[in-house]
């Protein structure tokens, strides 16, 4: 990856967490004055239980992603290394390798929020996981998978010539130069990132960037700001600048259906949903119809 592109996204990842800390402090300051507003508590994901210790808990949250733009500066010459290991492997090798890191990208984070909620909570209950309203998650889990879909392409279409005037033509993202990669001469590697993608993934990701991260930053300021800003970092860990807003729009149509739905099964549906499909696109097109 261009160690440019990786500055510029470090650049905004920095902001949206200085933006968070600073909201943190706004927002606890207008509500020592007007403490009727309540503003934590629309909406039907629940945010009383999080106490200031959660907030520790996203800092080493995004002090570990953090971690992951220095590894990319530390190694820009990432998929040329990469490229160089598979040569000298077995691709039986690689494919379990890139699994297993996957699994510990994925978990490392979802650890951690255990560790801050577990020993308090039933996490089950908190994330809306158990005595689930099933026809209701199916329904917004279909509105989400369609309105993510919606939000997504209108994105990518609206900024996509604006990002590549400015820093050339779109680049994959790493999970999809995975599946392409598998689909011509790894199978065991595509089982692999097919499971990562579509069951690890929707999994994780939603505890840790819902569940968690908008939960906390909602109940220390509000919904809207803690939409906004979880899912720009959701946007960001995914490292891709061409992606970013699509993955933006992705992250709010996620944090709407959480808050209407009041469980994350919807989001997880439709996250799973969403993957599913973009990498059986990617598995029916031809290399050639693909933008990058």
């Amino acid at each position: 990856m261009n160690p440019d592109h990786v500055h510029i996204m470090l650049d905004m990842y920095i902001a949206c967490v200085v933006a968070i800390a600073l909201a943190f402090g706004v927002y606890h300051f207008v509500r020592k004055q007007s403490p009727e507003t309540g503003w934590n508590y629309h909406g039907n994901v629940q945010t009383s239980a999080y106490k200031q210790l959660d907030i520790i808990g996203i800092g080493i949250l995004l002090l570990i992603y953090s971690a992951t733009f220095a590894l990319l500066l530390s190694t820009p010459d990432s998929a040329q290394q990469t490229a160089e290991i598979q040569e000298q492997v077995s691709p039986t090798f690689m494919a379990a390798m890139t699994f297993v890191l996957g699994l510990v990208s994925q978990l490392l984070p979802v650890g951690i929020v255990l560790l801050f909620l577990a020993i308090r909570y039933n996490v089950l209950e908190l994330f809306g996981l158990k005595n689930v309203n099933w026809k209701k998650v199916f329904m917004w889990a279909g509105i989400g998978l369609v309105g993510g879909f919606i939000l997504a392409i209108a994105s990518a279409l609206v900024f996509q010539q604006f990002i590549i005037d400015r820093i050339g033509k779109p680049e994959a993202q790493e999970a999809v130069r995975l599946v392409l990669e598998a689909k011509k001469n790894n199978p065991l590697m595509l089982v692999f990132v097919v499971i990562l993608a579509t069951i690890v993934a929707p999994l994780c990701e939603e505890f840790v960037f819902r569940g968690y991260l908008y939960g906390v930053t909602k109940r220390f300021s509000c919904r809207y700001f803690a939409a906004i800003s979880s899912s720009m970092i959701f946007a960001l860990v995914h490292m891709n600048l061409w992606s970013l807003p699509a993955l933006f729009a992705l992250g709010l149509a996620f944090a709407i259906i959480y808050e209407m739905s009041g469980s994350l099964w919807a989001n997880i549906l439709a996250h799973a949903g969403f993957n599913s499909i973009q990498i059986f696109l990617m598995l029916m097109a031809n290399e050639s119809d693909l933008p990058y």
